[in-house]
């Protein structure tokens, strides 16, 4: 036993090299119930990593494309903010949607273009003093302000503000003009070219050509003489050798103060366009001998339009007048000229208006008479007129007419 003993202890390496393949079988079992632990989790890991893969793509493209929209929409927005700001830049450099109001303003000695600038819009006669500063900068004309009192215009160009403020030697005279009820444009043109407010020739181009940016002539359709009947009636006060453009600026603005939102309701509920308003108020403004008639007129108008299908002609002969173009005594064969502003030949109402109608002649083509009048006509000396339900009432009136005019005749 003892000899057994000492014959394991006295082979050290076998012990050792056995020791080891048991600790190399021992760690390959190991190493073999390890893999075989781990080999399922590895394999569960790799697909969660791919899933997660997925989802950060789908969350990265979700990301991105929200993020295009929002692009998309910060574009938007800032075409609109700079639509708005170029368009409300253009107004105030053009006189354009402005008020109608005279502001002495004083400018220091000291003053440079900035302290100018500022000092207008507090005044309000700009809108945009830095717009201005540079306006004036570009035209070279910060050196040739000079201090002074000065009176200006709210609804003057930038072009005028600063031809005033750099002439402060010179004296700008004024006149006032007063644009009758049913003066046609023509003759508007005429009477502002008298009073030298400007050429004839220069207020014809502008009115032929500009494109004025008022939001109610969207509705007018483009036509020739379009700014015709939209020039409100009223007394001005322009310069002398005024900016054409200014001066229809101004009688444009006073139309869109007094066509009010009730004149616009009235209109959406009589199923009226504001242009076929104007239209048709001038017509009554081209008829009427007084005020108390305009309502009446308003209802044959109104009727003949109605009862299209046995009156499919308006008949006025105040149309005939404009379709000629001059104001004298019609003859037959003026009732037969061609032209879409006759209607004796055109059936409804006229291509456009046929002067500047008052608000009283705008009333009544809104709230026209409750009355069946199908015919009226003028008595021989033109101060009332005389109305008719039927074509046999209309002819007795028309002989009155006649027989006034052979008496007035007699006299003279």
């Amino acid at each position: 036993m003892e000899n057994n003993q000492r014959n394991t202890n006295s082979d050290p390496s076998r012990s050792a090299g056995q020791s080891r393949r048991e600790n190399t079988q021992t760690s390959s079992a190991s190493r073999s119930t390890a893999s075989g632990a781990v080999t399922p989790s590895g394999s569960g890991s790799g697909a969660a990593r791919t899933a997660a893969r997925r989802r950060r793509k789908k969350k990265s493209f979700v990301q991105k494309f929200f993020g295009f929209i929002l692009y998309l929409l910060c574009i938007v927005l800032i075409s609109v903010v700079i639509s708005y700001f170029a368009i409300d830049v253009g107004n105030d450099m053009f006189g354009f949607v402005k008020q109608d109001k005279e502001v002495t303003v004083t400018v220091g000695d000291k003053q440079d273009v900035d302290d100018i600038s500022g000092m207008l819009k507090q005044s309000g006669i700009i809108r945009h003093p830095k717009i201005f500063s540079m306006y004036v900068s570009m035209s070279k004309s910060e050196d040739d302000i000079h201090p002074g009192d000065y009176t200006l215009n709210t609804n003057m160009t930038y072009s005028q503000v600063v031809g005033r403020l750099t002439a402060n030697s010179r004296t700008y005279e004024t006149v006032r003009v007063t644009i009758k009820e049913g003066m046609m444009l023509s003759e508007i043109i005429e009477l502002l070219a008298e009073n030298g407010v400007a050429t004839a020739e220069d207020l014809k181009k502008t009115a032929d050509t500009y494109d004025y940016s008022h939001e109610f002539l969207k509705e007018v359709p483009k036509r020739a003489n379009r700014l015709e009947g939209y020039l409100f009636p009223d007394t001005y006060e322009f310069y002398i050798d005024d900016n054409p453009v200014q001066v229809f600026n101004k009688m444009l603005n006073n139309f869109a103060k007094k066509y009010t939102s009730a004149l616009k309701q009235r209109a959406e509920e009589m199923d009226m366009t504001m242009d076929e308003v104007i239209i048709l108020a001038s017509m009554i403004e081209g008829e009427a001998a007084k005020d108390s008639e305009r309502p009446y007129i308003s209802a044959v108008f109104h009727n003949r339009l109605k009862a299209n299908s046995q009156y499919p002609y308006l008949q006025s002969d105040a149309t005939v007048v404009y379709a000629v173009g001059e104001r004298r005594v019609l003859s037959t064969a003026d009732l037969e000229i061609d032209s879409p502003y006759n209607t004796y030949v055109v059936k409804g109402l006229p291509a456009g208006p046929i002067c500047s109608p008052g608000l009283s002649s705008i009333y009544a083509a809104l709230d026209p008479a409750d009355s069946s009048y199908m015919f009226f006509i003028a008595n021989a000396e033109g101060t009332e007129s005389y109305f008719a339900k039927n074509y046999d009432q209309h002819q007795a009136n028309i002989a009155k007419v006649k027989k006034e005019r052979e008496e007035l005749e007699k006299g003279n």
